[in-house]
């Protein structure tokens, strides 16, 4: 992470993706949930996801496919699938929806069990931190402990963020504007 910039990188959630053999393909997502700041749209990247496979992953058994330079510029599946987090789009019931179409522009990311894939997820700006935190307690969630931490658990807390501001939260937005050309 000091190579791409992050000085003191934080740990703001993670989750399981499990898609099980022979099932259809997922959905194309976005990461970016804080379309509303002005940050979104501008270097440096804030914010980065990482991936770690458990297992290997190619195309005939659904890889991660990504648009290249989507982050950065307007693609028309964006306006087409902008909510791709959607309940009808994680359960696949509709698989003729653009956001499980293969596009000409998209480029798999093959990987082998272990590896880790780190992309672009956007900015973080404190009033999406605000948001977080109020929502979910990613950002500024203090963990309380009792006794002694054992080691590994002490150094994991370093990872914690600490959002401490009074910017008031941002409004949940997976859709980017104008400003995205």
């Amino acid at each position: 992470m000091a190579a791409l910039g992050c000085a003191a990188p934080k740990f703001a959630s993670g989750c399981v993706i499990s898609k099980p053999p022979h099932s259809p393909p997922r959905c194309w997502l976005q990461d970016e949930d804080g379309w509303d700041d002005p940050r979104s749209y501008a270097a440096p990247t804030l914010q980065f996801f990482l991936m770690h496979y458990r297992g290997d992953a190619e195309p005939a058994n659904g890889c991660l496919r990504v648009l290249r330079g989507s982050h950065r510029r307007r693609h028309a599946l964006r306006d087409r699938a902008s909510e791709a987090h959607a309940e009808t789009l994680r359960r696949a019931s509709d698989p003729a929806h653009p956001a499980f179409r293969s596009l000409p522009e998209d480029a798999a990311v093959p990987v082998r069990a272990g590896d880790a894939v780190i992309g672009d997820a956007r900015s973080s700006p404190p009033p999406l931190q605000a948001l977080f935190r109020s929502l979910a307690g990613l950002y500024g969630a203090r963990h309380e402990r009792r006794g002694a931490m054992p080691p590994a658990q002490a150094q994991a807390q370093a990872l914690i963020p600490a959002y401490e501001g009074a910017q008031p939260p941002i409004r949940w937005n997976r859709r980017p504007g104008p400003a995205l050309i």
